[in-house]
């Protein structure tokens, strides 16, 4: 009994203001809750496979609380990008994920997070809010994604005669 591992799902909810007032929100027990700029994360997983570095938004993954059984089932179905028809992961009509620019997730408890591979602490609230331009990358071109005019702006900018 004592080796079982516990899981714990976390109660959150995530709310989308405009001017002040909340205009969407979403509030249960997840599973995950992942928000991505790019469609991989982890370098396997497709959590967001629509996410568009370019675009200027981050797409919203909010998978419910689910069993063992099914936990393992998404993370499978998340390699490819699949896990969206599943009946835990939150969508909109039309089976893709919210796309926003700003918002809060918020608990009555703290809840460990996790940016970009680093860990931070616990905490009862995160803003996540996107920043237009708010940082430079110079990139090699082979990493650079098919159709990125900002970044080839960029670099063409940065380093003259840079071609790809």
């Amino acid at each position: 009994e004592l080796a079982r591992p516990m899981i714990k799902y976390p109660r959150l909810k995530l709310e989308v203001r405009e001017q002040g007032k909340i205009v969407r929100a979403i509030e249960g027990e997840v599973t995950l809750l992942v928000v991505g700029n790019g469609p991989y994360c982890g370098g396997t997983f497709k959590l967001t496979p629509d996410a568009n570095l370019a675009d200027g938004l981050l797409d919203v993954c909010w998978i419910d609380r689910a069993g063992r059984i099914k936990i393992l089932w998404n993370i499978f179905m998340a390699i490819s990008g699949e896990h969206l028809k599943a009946s835990e992961v939150k969508t909109l009509p039309g089976g893709t994920l919210p796309r926003l620019i700003s918002f809060i997730v918020s608990s009555e408890e703290p809840v460990p997070a996790e940016i970009d591979g680093e860990t931070m602490p616990p905490a009862k609230e995160f803003k996540v809010t996107v920043i237009p331009q708010g940082i430079k990358v110079l990139v090699l071109p082979l990493a650079l994604p098919a159709k990125s005019p900002g970044i080839a702006t960029y670099l063409d900018r940065a380093i003259p005669g840079f071609l790809f």
